[in-house]
């Protein structure tokens, strides 16, 4: 019993590839039967352009003769003439191989009342024009130069005819065809060249950040303090001038009457002052003069967290101390 059971078992799993295609095969049956059905009953209702895809669907699914005629009448009422005029030829081939003359006697009879009413389009490149890298098609189907010089026969209505070539700008234009016995040429003339490719130019290096103007508003500033500095020290110059007469008058001789100590120590801080403000105004005025003449620099911030000065920034202050006076200068140059 188990053995009996076990052996249906292996007999139906063994058949299980062999119905896999014939029920696809029947799904296919069946689906170009409803295309056919449907594309009949459009073309009988005269809505060719509805129709004849339907037909058309159908007959690749399932290429019979039969579907090809009807699909060849449905093109033949829509007025497309040369299509039609083809596959009533394929028709009458089939009709022949498999021995129906009734089939191929109704191709035939299609076939000699299409002939007198085919139009034909002849496509040809100017005379000098290379054409052997052509690449030649119309309404999107890719035909070759094998076309170049033929008597089309082409359907009648509107076409589109392109041509591309490698490093060529492509080339298109229109032509219509008339009802029937239309005859159309065109003439492809020498495609025209795409401009060359822009030269690769060469990258720029990195720059650094653009150096900044000169200070120009701390020189005018420093320097301007400087030159007055300079005065300054005239005006001192000659006030310790004569607070020196004085106390020599008071010490001949380094030995000082009453009232010689006082002039003495008055004589040098005037000595002492004029010193501080000519060196003082000297050093301002050269400090002005090379923020107005010196080159914009830069300079990195130190990495110890605290920003550093902007560069070219100068500050001006008073600086003081025992025995001196002047002017601190200090920035980032």
């Amino acid at each position: 019993m188990h053995k009996q059971a076990l052996a249906l078992t292996l007999c139906g799993a063994l058949a299980l590839p062999a119905v896999a295609p014939i029920v696809a095969a029947q799904e296919v049956t069946g689906v170009a039967q409803t295309l056919f059905d449907e594309g009949k009953k459009l073309m009988d209702a005269e809505k060719y352009e509805q129709g004849c895809p339907k037909l058309a669907e159908s007959y690749k699914l399932q290429a019979f003769t039969g579907t090809l005629l009807n699909l060849a009448t449905c093109y033949e009422r829509w007025g497309k003439t040369a299509t039609a005029w083809a596959q009533f030829r394929d028709a009458l081939a089939a009709s022949r191989r498999e021995g129906n003359d009734k089939r191929a006697e109704y191709a035939r009879a299609h076939i000699a009342a299409l002939e007198p009413k085919i139009s034909h389009l002849t496509v040809s490149v100017k005379a000098g024009v290379d054409a052997s890298a052509f690449s030649i098609s119309i309404d999107g189907v890719s035909l070759g130069t094998a076309i170049l010089g033929a008597d089309l026969p082409i359907d009648p209505g509107k076409h589109v005819i392109s041509v591309t070539q490698q490093g060529k700008k492509p080339w298109e234009t229109d032509v219509e065809i008339g009802k029937e016995n239309d005859r159309k040429a065109v003439e492809i003339p020498p495609l025209v060249d795409l401009p060359a490719p822009p030269k690769e130019q060469p990258k720029p290096l990195p720059r650094g950040p653009e150096a900044p103007a000169p200070n120009r508003t701390a020189g005018w500033v420093v320097g301007t303090i400087g030159v007055a500095l300079i005065g300054s020290s005239l005006f001192t110059g000659i006030e310790a001038s004569s607070k020196w007469n004085t106390r020599n008058d008071l010490c001949p001789n380094d030995l000082c009457r009453p009232g010689g100590l006082d002039a003495d120590k008055s004589a040098r801080r005037w000595a002492l002052a004029t010193d501080v403000l000519l060196a003082t105004g000297v050093i301002a005025t050269g400090v002005g003069a090379y923020l107005l003449l010196k080159p914009g620099s830069s300079s990195s911030s130190a990495t110890s967290g605290s920003a550093a000065p902007p560069t070219g920034s100068t500050y001006v202050a008073p600086a003081m101390g025992p025995g001196y006076a002047g002017l601190a200068v200090s920035g980032a140059f």
